[in-house]
């Protein structure tokens, strides 16, 4: 599994904060735990989204906040411990330590509609929708109901 590189010597609790605020920081405390939900799902479901919070957040083309015009505000609200990233933060800390029970049905999957020409990407169609919070469709993935390798 390629990983995107340069956080290597971000613990993984940086690592899951950064991704819920590259992917929600503009959104509700709901929207922001969606995204930890999708996270943690798919952690909890291991296989090739990755095997730990390092490489479900890392896993290259997972997560656009890693590898867009995002990654740099990421890098300086760690630096700089915005009120944003303490926010998101707190959230990142009750998703790691199991304090936040998945009330959304296991998401896998979430896309924002106004951000995709045609409002939904193709992979949508295999999913079971679950939710919309905030600007995020938030899906899940029925593969994982069978045994991954």
């Amino acid at each position: 599994m390629k990983l995107i590189e340069g956080f290597e010597t971000w613990s993984e609790l940086d690592i899951l904060t950064g991704t819920i605020f590259g992917e929600a920081r503009g959104e509700s405390a709901e929207g922001k735990i969606g995204v930890g939900l999708t996270i943690q799902t798919r952690v909890n479901h291991p296989g090739w989204w990755g095997r730990n919070w390092r490489e479900v957040c890392l896993a290259d083309r997972q997560f656009t906040c890693w590898t867009d015009r995002n990654t740099n505000v990421i890098i300086h609200a760690r630096k700089e411990k915005t009120n944003d990233w303490k926010r998101c933060r707190i959230i990142a800390v009750d998703i790691y330590l199991g304090h936040i029970q998945d009330y959304l049905g296991e998401p896998t999957h979430y896309y924002n509609p106004d951000l995709i020409e045609g409002g939904a990407p193709q992979w949508e169609k295999r999913m079971k929708k679950l939710t919309k919070m905030g600007k995020h469709v938030f899906l899940h993935d029925p593969t994982i109901d069978m045994e991954r390798e």
